[in-house]
This record gives structure tokens, C-alpha cells and sequence, in this order.
């Protein structure tokens, strides 16, 4: 996984950790997540590392590291920023318990069971501001939690389409969520089909299909799914981009506005 940052005002893209930066976080899955207040993009290496580390937009440059909760996974651990739990937190999950940043130290807010240890995802929605995380396999697979701005832990109506990371063996309907970026607009999920779902917050369901993405986006050349997909909160919609190979980017993006 190769960390890459957008400039809006020069309409273009640079990576800018240097070759001797350790820009490389393969097998990253859903390891990183961006404190949109003050840009820094916290991430984790999978597989061979424990260690999460934050990058700094000021200075563009990795500066600091520490070390996730114990008893984690090589396999995935999803992170997310939820803006205003306690001002702002990091909130960590895997079948071994969910837990949110303090300081320097980690506080944990559900105990284990509560979503898989196996490629488990999250999402941090506006409309109600929570956190999502789970899906995945392995134990405590096919779950779905969220995390309130208070630090609750409530569960949710699992989909009856797969939630985790896509590869060569996942199902068509293997769904990634994602927030559609304000608090008007739903969770979403977008599946390596390219299929389209809205979960409703106040009735604990999720819809039929609403939208597919583009022929040009879902056209197969990687084995863990053709694109790559962000929430943007200051537009209010989600940005698609297709893999162009397994190692570049097409430089067409492709907007979904509900």
C-alpha cells in the first residue's frame, strides 16, 4: 500500500515519503484511517508489524510510532477516526475487543466476540455519528457494531450480502462501507461487483441494491477488486478510482452523489 496525498488547489497527486521513508505497507487491508481536523493519517503494516504510525501533513513526513492494543492480528485490524468521541479518537477493532487512544495508552470499550478476526472493516458515518466496524471471517465473523460519540458498543442488522477485504476468493457481493461523507446522506456499501446498498440508521436495515459503479471501473485486472474508494466530507460524495494494474491508479475519478 502505497501512501499517495491529493492537492486540490494544484489538481494533482504526490507520494511524499522519499524511497528511504518506508513508503511500502503491503497487505495494508482497512489498517488506515485520517483525523480530518488535522489531516494526520494514522496506518499500520499488516503483516510482519504491530506498530501503528502517524503521518503529519505539516511536516509530510511519518513521526511517530506506538504500538496497538495487545493480542491483535497480522491478518487485519480495522482503524477509525471518530471525530467526536471525547473530542476526537482513535478507535481500533478485532475479535480480541474494540478499543479507542488516550494519550499514550489504549482504553478498551467492548470486550471479544464482537467482530471477526478475519478481515474485518469500518467507517465512521456522519448521519449518525458512529463508527462502524465488523464483517470479516474467522471468529466472531459476519458481525456489525457501532461505536456512539459516547463510546457505546451497539449491534446492528448484519446484511445478507459478505462485509471484509476483497481478494481472489471473495464473492461478487463482498462489500466494502463506507460514510457517504455528510449528515444527510447514509452509510453505504459498495460491493467488488460494484453493487450498491444504503443501510438505514433508524430502522436497523439495508436497502436493495440502488446503484452499481461504472462498467469502466469494475473491469477485471486485479484479483482483490478493481478500485479504490474514499468518503469526501467537504463535497458530500464518495470518489471512485480504478485500479489501473496491481501497482498504478487510473487518473480518472468517477463521483457518486446520492
Amino acid at each position: 500500500m502505497q501512501l499517495v496525498t491529493w492537492n486540490d488547489s494544484s489538481n494533482s497527486w504526490s507520494s511524499p515519503v522519499g524511497a528511504g521513508g518506508d513508503p511500502s505497507y503491503e497487505h495494508g487491508y482497512d489498517n488506515a484511517t485520517v483525523n480530518q481536523s488535522t489531516g494526520e493519517v494514522y496506518t499500520r503494516l499488516a503483516f510482519g508489524g504491530t506498530n501503528i504510525r502517524v503521518f503529519n501533513q505539516a511536516s509530510r513526513a511519518f513521526t511517530t510510532n506506538f504500538a496497538e492494543p495487545p493480542g491483535g492480528s497480522n491478518y487485519g485490524t480495522p482503524m477509525e477516526w471518530h471525530p467526536n468521541l471525547l473530542g476526537g479518537s482513535l478507535i481500533w477493532g478485532h475479535y480480541w475487543g474494540i478499543y479507542r487512544r488516550a494519550g499514550s495508552s489504549w482504553i478498551q470499550l467492548g470486550g471479544s466476540g464482537l467482530i471477526g478476526d478475519q478481515g474485518p472493516i469500518s467507517a465512521y458515518n456522519h448521519k449518525d455519528d458512529c463508527v462502524y466496524m465488523g464483517g470479516g471471517g474467522g471468529s466472531g465473523g459476519g458481525q456489525l457494531r457501532k461505536i456512539s460519540s459516547s463510546g457505546a458498543i451497539a449491534a446492528c442488522a448484519a446484511p445478507s450480502f459478505p462485509l471484509g477485504i476483497m481478494d481472489s476468493s471473495s464473492s461478487g457481493d463482498t462489500s466494502m462501507i463506507l460514510g457517504s461523507g455528510n449528515r444527510v446522506n447514509r452509510l453505504v456499501s459498495i460491493a467488488k461487483n460494484g453493487s450498491i446498498r444504503e443501510y438505514n440508521e433508524v430502522t436497523d436495515s439495508w436497502s436493495g441494491v440502488i446503484s452499481t459503479l461504472p462498467s469502466a471501473v469494475i473491469n477485471g485486472v486485479n484479483e482483490g477488486g478493481d478500485w479504490i474508494a474514499c468518503s469526501v466530507p467537504t463535497y458530500g460524495c464518495i470518489v471512485v478510482f480504478r485500479l489501473a494494474s496491481m501497482t498504478s491508479v487510473s487518473t480518472t475519478a468517477y463521483i457518486w452523489k446520492r
